[in-house]
This record gives C-alpha cells, structure tokens and sequence, in this order.
C-alpha cells in the first residue's frame, strides 16, 4: 500500500468553457459532515434515535503566491465587488511525481466568500501570499 504526499496539488478552475489551472500553496476544506437530529419514539426509553440530515460543506480556502491571472482575478473582483456571483465547478488535483492526477475532487457550485492577501512590510523581501476562501454547494471524488 503507497499513502498519498501531499505536496504537489493543483486546482483548475472552469470559467467561460476554459479551463485555468493555479499552483497553490495550500488547500484546506475539503470537508463534509453530516449532523443528527434527536428523535424520541414512544414506549422507547433506552435511547434516543439519532436520524441523519443534510451534509454540511466547509468553504474551501486557497493559499498561494500572488500572481496576474486575469480571467480568475476579473472573476472574484467582479463577484465580490459587484455581488453578481457566477458559481463554477472547481476540480482539485493531488499529482504524483510526473504531475499527472492521482486523485482529484470535483467541487461544484463555489464562488468566493473572502478573499485578501498577507501584510505588504517595506522592511522584508517577501512573497505575497493570496487567499481565496470560497463557500460550495459539494464535492465528491472523480
């Protein structure tokens, strides 16, 4: 048995029929979980049946070095900005050592909830880092 790295990963995003994949540094909420409803049933007093709900999403948040990438870039500013949202489908990618997928998810619906970069210090000499949170109706494996 071979356990997945996880430190080679991309995400393509699908705007307007093209596809725009992004180096990131950083995936994280790619996370489901599904809460329970309590419910008494007469005559019944050894427990009490705990029935299923809906799945709960987390939102997925994107970290990676900030670049131009002028259709995404257009697409958040123009969504938050303008709060005229467009959900896409988003597909994340764990790569191997060649770069091909070894497992992906298909994140459909996400648009972006928060977007914002790390503090800009005239003192240091450091790489901006750009995190994009988006909130997404679910994702499963493909």
């Amino acid at each position: 048995m071979s356990f997945l790295q996880a430190f080679r990963f991309e995400v393509i995003f699908r705007l307007v029929g093209q596809k725009f994949p992004l180096s990131v540094t950083e995936i994280s909420g790619l996370s489901v979980s599904v809460e329970t409803e309590s419910v008494k049933e007469g005559g019944q007093n050894e427990y009490i049946q705990k029935l299923p709900t809906y799945p709960q999403y987390s939102n997925l948040v994107l970290k990676k070095a900030m670049n131009v990438d002028p259709e995404v870039l257009s697409w958040l500013s123009t969504s938050i900005t303008t709060m005229n949202y467009s959900p896409i489908p988003l597909t994340v990618s764990m790569l191997g050592e060649g770069h091909d997928p070894l497992i992906s998810w298909e994140v459909e619906g996400a648009y972006p909830v928060k977007w914002e970069t790390s503090n800009l210090q005239a003192d240091q000499n450091n790489i901006v880092i750009e995190t994009m949170e988006f909130a997404y109706q679910k994702f499963y494996v493909i």
